[in-house]
């Protein structure tokens, strides 16, 4: 069974930010970024679990190559799909 990962960077934008969330399988740690295979994209949806912790679900895609470079975060997920 596969180990899912999130991965979450922040960028500044002029006087805001936004905010990268992928999902990934395979995470290797290359220099100053993180190279991993993409299979989810965010769906875009607030959702909290019982405890009131922010949930991030994700829609599979066909697997592709990913770097991401900089101060990114990288967490195992479970059950990372959503459920529609």
């Amino acid at each position: 069974m596969a180990r899912y990962y999130e991965i979450k960077q922040v960028n500044a934008i002029g006087n805001g930010f936004a905010t990268t969330y992928a999902l990934v399988i395979n995470p290797t740690f290359d220099g100053m970024g993180i190279r991993a295979t993409k299979v989810g994209e965010w769906d875009r949806r607030t959702i909290y679990d019982d405890t009131g912790i922010l949930v991030h679900k994700y829609l599979p895609i066909d697997p592709v190559d990913f770097m991401i470079i900089g101060n990114a975060t990288c967490e195992e997920k479970k059950n990372p799909f959503s459920d529609d």
